[in-house]
């Protein structure tokens, strides 16, 4: 083998493995930035469903508990009750 030859060998390892370095890097990091805008919307959305269920178990508690003071029925919750007119 001449220098020629073993300088071109080596050029061209050292290039493949940096390229291979940049790909991997570059790949790492799209793939880290896809998985946590996924896993970020999962949990917004899975956070947001459970808050709108506490809250509607909170309302629906309270309509329910203020229908009961006032001996009326509450089949739906209305601004018609007796302390509530609007």
């Amino acid at each position: 083998m001449q220098f020629a030859d073993i300088v071109a060998s080596a050029v061209a390892d050292i290039v493949a493995s940096a390229v291979a370095d940049v790909v991997a890097d570059v790949v790492a990091d799209v793939v880290a930035d896809v998985v946590a805008d996924i896993v970020a919307d999962i949990v917004a959305d899975v956070v947001a469903d459970v808050v709108a269920d506490v809250v509607a178990d909170i309302v629906a508690d309270i309509v329910a508990e203020h229908w009961r003071r006032h001996k009326a029925p509450a089949p739906s919750f209305s601004f018609t009750g007796p302390c509530c007119r609007l």
